[in-house]
C-alpha cells in the first residue's frame, strides 16, 4: 500500500458557496496512478458527493489536527456531469492501490473530477500537494473531508458558520476496520462519509 501522505503546514469565514440549499459536504481524492515499476503516470483529483452539484464548485479540504482543521485550499468541480466510478476504476485498473481506494468511500452517491483552482489562491499544502506530484517516484496519496466554499482562515474549529448554515464536522475512526468516518451536521441534517484510511508510516 502507499503511504499515506500527512499535511505539516498549519493552516472561518467561507467566501462563498454553491449549493442552492447550503454547503455541500464531500470526500477530496488525490490519488497517484502507478505503473509496473511504480513510478506515477498520473495524477487524479475526484469529488465524492452526497449530493448532485448545479454549478462551478469550489471546495475546501478539512484536514483534522490537534486544534481543529488545516484549511487545504482549494480543489473546484467545473464539469458537473458526474463520472462513471467504475469505468474510471477500469481505465486504471493496472494499479489494484487506486481501485481499492476509490472503491472504500461509502455514502456518496456522485463523483466527480475536479482541479486545483488557480495558484494564487493555493495555501501552502496544495503547494507541497504540487511539489510532491513533480516527482514520479512518490506515490503519496492525499484524502480529505472537504466542504463547498472558499475558507478566508487557514485554521478553523469543528464548528463552523457557512453561509449562514451551522456546520459540525466529527471524524470518527474505526481502528478494528482500519476507515475513518466523515460526520457532518449541518444545520441538523446528518451527511455521513467514510473511506478507508491507509495507516501513516
Amino acid at each position: 500500500m502507499k503511504k499515506l501522505f500527512t499535511l505539516l503546514f498549519l493552516s472561518g469565514v467561507f467566501a462563498g458557496c454553491s449549493a442552492d440549499s447550503g454547503p455541500v459536504a464531500g470526500i477530496w481524492k488525490h490519488l497517484p496512478v502507478a505503473n509496473s515499476a511504480q513510478k506515477a503516470v498520473a495524477r487524479t483529483n475526484y469529488i465524492f458527493t452526497e449530493q448532485a452539484l448545479t454549478e462551478k464548485t469550489v471546495f475546501s479540504a478539512l484536514q483534522d489536527n490537534t486544534n481543529g482543521y488545516k484549511v487545504v485550499c482549494c480543489v473546484e468541480v467545473v464539469n458537473l456531469t458526474p463520472v462513471d466510478l467504475k469505468a474510471v476504476t477500469s481505465k486504471y485498473k493496472g494499479d489494484p492501490d487506486f481501485v481499492e481506494a476509490m472503491g472504500s468511500v461509502k455514502g456518496a452517491r456522485f463523483v466527480y473530477e475536479a482541479q486545483p483552482v488557480a495558484k494564487k489562491d493555493w495555501s501552502p499544502e496544495l503547494v507541497t500537494i504540487a511539489a510532491i506530484d513533480a516527482n514520479p517516484d512518490d506515490l503519496s496519496p492525499f484524502s480529505a473531508p472537504v466542504i463547498s466554499g472558499k475558507m478566508a482562515k487557514r485554521q478553523i474549529a469543528s464548528n463552523f458558520d457557512v453561509g449562514g448554515k451551522k456546520v459540525q464536522l466529527k471524524n470518527v475512526r474505526d481502528k478494528v476496520k482500519g476507515t475513518v468516518t466523515y460526520q457532518f451536521t449541518i444545520d441538523n441534517r446528518m451527511v455521513r462519509l467514510s473511506e478507508q484510511e491507509e495507516p501513516a508510516e
